[in-house]
């Protein structure tokens, strides 16, 4: 499989004139094009959601259930341009698209936790299970990317798991976003994404928190006015779609609650969260004084100094061209693509062992060594790792790749040697590799035993 950065070429359909093009060949075209992803979820997001995927519709022999008109907030909103006519080919592009921010979005989150201090890592929500964290919110990303992924896989579509390119550009937000430590700066972009609507409509000239707005805007030099949410359109041409005299088309109905519902759920919280830390009140940051005045090399200050959209294509992964570093960058982006290949088998075929394994080289080694690059003033890249494409073939061939991603991970993990962050579990690589080897392991549609 090939995991790649930044946007997809443009689909070519060619033409045949002994095949019907309609949508359920659209489609099928669409999916052989599809591609692979992180993080700290998927992890817990899909099993959320899993049951009502994969429950069959109610009444199949019957009319479906029509997907939802947008409510009455979703229609004041202004939606992106269209790209396609045809709902289902709309709602395919939105889907990757939205999936795509989603994902930048919670890589942002993850790098800024790792890049916290020995004393901040409650902020960074390490070990914690109840409190708002930077983790936590990441992991809302995750799940937001979970349910867009289900909708595709509903339409036949492949995943969209391709790691974002850094800085990530897109017209929902009038500026970049970056893999860069946590910082006031940063801290302020979240806010204006995670905000609720009337915290930054200039109408509401009373709120408590337009003040803070007002900073946030003049700090990014952006106007108050933000771009509407992708779900608004996701949730319109969803609509068209169920209103489809196309019989065949999926229900969408379960999906469009589901995202609903992930956006307005917690919200309030992360903004509160993000704002205490922008503010310097959160209780992290009591005795240390006003934080955010600290030199950044002041060991008060929360994060580390350290390099901003790290990358390994270049070596442009820290200040410096330690061998050891880059070493550990490139073991860092070896198992970040193992948990992609395996939540993109994970989505394909919903064997829960595909996303254990995830969960395991996300939590284990990923984050090892996400955690440790910092006091080096590097950064974990989360850059694309190239392999062979596999994405047509079944999950027999597709593990032949995973395999060999995890014998060379071992590989580059043994040659550090010493070099290793204290934690690093050098023995996860070959419990997965004997993992996928027993015989009794389903391995999805059309497998053998893999040796």
């Amino acid at each position: 499989m090939t995991i790649v950065q930044g946007k997809l070429p443009a689909t070519r359909i060619p033409a045949d004139a002994g095949v019907p093009w309609n949508r359920r060949t659209v489609l099928a075209a669409l999916a052989a094009k599809g591609i692979a992803i992180p993080s700290i979820v998927l992890l817990n997001a899909a099993p959320a959601f899993a049951h009502a995927a994969q429950s069959p519709a109610p009444h199949a022999d019957g009319p479906r259930s029509v997907s939802p008109a947008p409510s009455p907030r979703d229609a004041d909103q202004d939606v992106a341009a269209r790209g396609f006519t045809d709902p289902v080919l709309e709602l395919v592009r939105l889907l990757r698209e939205s999936a795509d921010m989603e994902h930048a979005s919670l890589l942002q989150y993850t790098y800024s936790a790792f890049s916290l201090k020995p004393g901040y890592e409650a902020i960074g929500g390490y070990d914690s299970k109840d409190t708002a964290s930077l983790l936590l919110i990441a992991i809302e990303k995750m799940k937001h990317l979970g349910v867009l992924n289900r909708m595709l896989n509903t339409l036949g579509a492949a995943p969209q798991l391709s790691p974002p390119s850094f800085p990530f550009k897109s017209d929902a937000y009038p500026f970049s976003l970056n893999l860069e430590p946590l910082s006031r700066e940063a801290l302020a972009r979240y806010i204006y994404r995670e905000a609720p609507p009337e915290v930054f409509d200039s109408k509401s000239i009373d709120t408590t928190d337009r003040e803070l707005a007002v900073t946030i805007c003049n700090m990014l030099g952006v106007s108050g006015e933000r771009e509407a949410s992708t779900y608004a359109a996701i949730v319109s041409v969803a609509g068209e779609v169920g209103r489809s005299p196309d019989t065949e088309l999926p229900d969408l109905t379960r999906w469009i609650d589901a995202l609903r519902l992930l956006e307005a759920r917690g919200r309030e919280a992360r903004f509160n969260f993000l704002k205490e830390l922008f503010l310097g009140s959160d209780p992290a940051f009591a005795g240390h004084g006003d934080v955010w005045r600290l030199p950044i090399t002041d060991p008060g200050y929360p994060s580390y100094d350290m390099i901003s959209n790290p990358t390994a294509c270049n070596g442009q992964t820290s200040r410096g061209s330690d061998p050891v570093i880059l070493a550990l960058t490139r073991l860092g982006n070896l198992q970040y693509g193992t948990v992609l290949l395996f939540l993109d088998l994970y989505f394909r075929h919903h064997l829960s062992t595909y996303r254990s394994l995830a969960i395991t080289h996300m939590m284990g080694p990923v984050r090892s060594v996400g955690k440790y690059l910092p006091r080096f003033g590097a950064g974990m890249p989360f850059d694309a790792i190239d392999v062979s494409d596999s994405s047509g073939l079944d999950a027999k061939h597709r593990l032949r790749f995973v395999l060999a991603l995890l014998q060379e991970g071992q590989s580059v993990a043994e040659a550090i040697g010493p070099g290793l962050p204290p934690d690093y579990p050098l023995s996860v690589n070959l419990d997965t590799i004997a993992k996928l080897r027993e015989p009794d392991l389903p391995k999805g549609t059309g497998s053998t035993t893999i040796r």
